[in-house]
């Protein structure tokens, strides 16, 4: 059942980042009906998700850290790691890595440039294998993996679509085998673009050659669901501390695959 206008706006303004207005039918700039036809509110800041109707949910894309993951980023797990096998103190480590993340992010530099200075800035040198262990040591949420797989076998296209260094992404990939579960993965070091950036799912729709509207994107942050929704995509919003699988499994039920 669709929002009214007075519905659409007040969820508009307490979110105050989705600058667009829907209305029941109203056609938008890409050429497809949609309106609101659920939402859930719990305060300015609490959970919510947005539907688009009138579509088959075809691709599911997943965030990685926090969501497949069981650490909520991908920085603390390499940190904690080091941190573990070195006996550094965490404060420390964080404040070393830390100073390259964003880079390392985008792509603009890789582990091994940065790795001497990070050794320095510590009084130290740490052996280049403990940053590879860290990545392949990475804690993977296999609840979550097993329900991703029974998805697979019901028929939906999965991808992943994460903020992450290249290397490390590629390491956990190849060593859990994740390429039989996901056919498409689209990372912001390989790309150069964020999850903040509309590019980097329009990507994806070139790769899945699918609508907007056939798309679910699920990560653990709010922020990182604006631009999918802003090109029609359908956003859940997976809280990484309450991990509530079977609540994420009824989001995913309220649409059918192709």
């Amino acid at each position: 059942m669709a929002t009214d206008m007075t519905e659409i706006e007040e969820i508009s303004r307490l979110l105050g980042k989705v600058e667009c207005t829907l209305a029941e039918n109203q056609e938008d700039a890409a050429g497809w009906n949609y309106y609101i036809d659920f939402y859930e509110l719990e305060n300015n800041d609490g959970w919510f998700r947005f539907t688009f109707g009138g579509c088959i949910l075809k691709v599911i894309l997943f965030d990685f850290d926090g969501v497949l993951t069981v650490d909520a980023f991908g920085s603390v797990t390499i940190i904690n790691y080091i941190v573990k096998e070195t006996g550094i103190n965490y404060t420390s480590v964080d404040k070393a890595y830390r100073k390259h993340n964003k880079e390392l992010l985008l792509g603009i530099k890789k582990h091994e440039d940065m790795w001497d200075e990070f050794c320095n800035d510590l009084n130290t040198t740490i052996d280049y294998r403990i940053l590879y262990d860290s990545f392949i040591n990475t804690k993977l949420d296999l609840k979550m993996l097993e329900y991703v797989r029974s998805l697979k076998e019901a028929g939906y296209k999965l991808g992943i679509v994460t903020d992450n260094k290249k290397d490390r992404i590629e390491a956990i990939v190849n060593h859990n085998n994740l390429y039989e579960l996901f056919e498409h993965i689209f990372i912001s070091a390989e790309v150069g673009i964020s999850k903040k950036n509309k590019e980097i799912f329009y990507k994806a729709i070139e790769a899945f050659s699918a609508e907007p509207n056939e798309y679910v994107f699920i990560d653990n942050t709010k922020d990182n669901l604006i631009a999918p929704l802003e090109i029609g995509m359908h956003t859940i919003y997976y809280d990484d501390k309450e991990r509530d699988i079977e609540r994420l499994k009824r989001e995913i039920n309220n649409w059918k695959s192709a």
